[in-house]
């Protein structure tokens, strides 16, 4: 069964492309490539467990691993954040996944008389948006670009607690 949250701020529409802000620049960067980041001057948030150019440092020698670009100039409608709720993996305790959006308008849902916005469609916009501290206060995660072992990236939310997937 679904969660639903209303959001705190709102959500870009999901036609719009976000972006991140903010002080410091989260990075994807795999396992393998991890000396060549440090190398560069990337750092490893122990907390976060991620890659991170630090405060002052030009992004560009990272450009391989930036999340996309976020724009959240255009138009921002209200939405509730849909989550699951479940068992991390890792440590057993409660937590939810984000699944998506839902709009009141089924235009901006591209048709879906629901409301339903896929997450794919909102997961940067989302990331930009919402505080770690405001999704943790509804039992959600952080949400941040990922690596895979394979090598892919995608964007996601870990337990709210030991921030396992």
């Amino acid at each position: 069964m679904f969660d639903r949250f209303k959001a705190g701020a709102p959500v870009p529409s999901p036609a719009t492309a976000p972006s991140p802000a903010g002080p410091r620049v989260d990075l994807a960067v795999p396992y393998a490539e991890r000396a060549e980041a440090r190398a560069l001057g990337a750092r490893w948030d122990v907390d976060r467990r991620t890659w991170y150019v630090p405060e002052g440092r030009d992004p560009s020698p990272f450009a391989r691993w930036l999340p996309p670009s976020v724009d959240l100039s255009g138009p921002s409608v209200p939405a509730r954040v849909i989550a699951l709720r479940d068992g991390c993996w890792s440590c057993h305790r409660p937590t939810r996944c984000i699944v998506g959006i839902l709009v009141d308008d089924p235009e901006l849902a591209g048709g879906d008389p629901s409301g339903l916005v896929e997450f794919e469609f909102v997961r940067e916009a989302l990331a930009a948006t919402l505080s770690p501290a405001t999704l943790a206060e509804v039992g959600i995660g952080p949400l941040r670009l990922r690596s895979s072992r394979a090598g892919g990236r995608y964007m996601s939310n870990g337990c709210v607690h030991c921030d396992a997937i």
